[in-house]
């Protein structure tokens, strides 16, 4: 999938504001197709981030703005999982 290969260049660039962006700018389309898909990809991103080292601080930051789409979207599952991790 498109946010799969995007999130694996912007890691390896260390652009993590753009891996930002890409979960952000994506909200619409995460809003349309099924919320265990939104979740996986969600959760791949997370584990593409978590990959690289000392990228602690963008992985915080990066659960905390997750964290407040779940609450806004009311993705209560994605949102305990995405705790769990933090």
């Amino acid at each position: 999938m498109f946010c799969f290969r995007l999130a694996h260049i912007y890691t390896e660039a260390k652009a993590m504001n753009d891996v930002l962006n890409l979960l952000k700018t994506n909200g619409d389309y995460f809003s349309i197709i099924p919320k265990a898909r939104t979740a996986k990809i969600v959760r791949k991103i997370l584990h593409i981030v978590a990959s690289i080292p000392d990228s602690l601080a963008i992985q915080i930051q990066l659960c905390k703005d997750v964290n407040e789409w779940c609450k806004a979207e009311k993705r209560t599952f994605l949102r305990q999982r995405i705790e769990a991790k933090v």
